[in-house]
């Protein structure tokens, strides 16, 4: 978990990918802060990886049981 001078918490988790098909991914140009960085990539989630990758879920009394709540 990290912090930002803000006050912002970023959560994150790490996950073993064996097993697991790779994500799609692309690498981007990274914008330097100071002009004498050299330049640099960062590989980034596709826009659609990262779709799928945000998937909230709230789990509920109900959700086991799709949608049928018990009389």
């Amino acid at each position: 978990m990290l912090t930002t001078g803000t006050g912002a918490v970023i959560k994150f988790q790490l996950v073993d990918t064996v097993g697991r098909p790779p994500w799609p991914t692309a690498l981007e140009p990274i914008l330097q802060r100071y002009p004498d960085a050299p330049p640099a990539t960062l590989r980034v989630p596709t826009p659609g990886a990262a779709a799928l990758l945000y998937r909230p879920v709230v789990p509920t009394p109900y959700s086991a049981c799709s949608g049928v709540k018990p009389s």
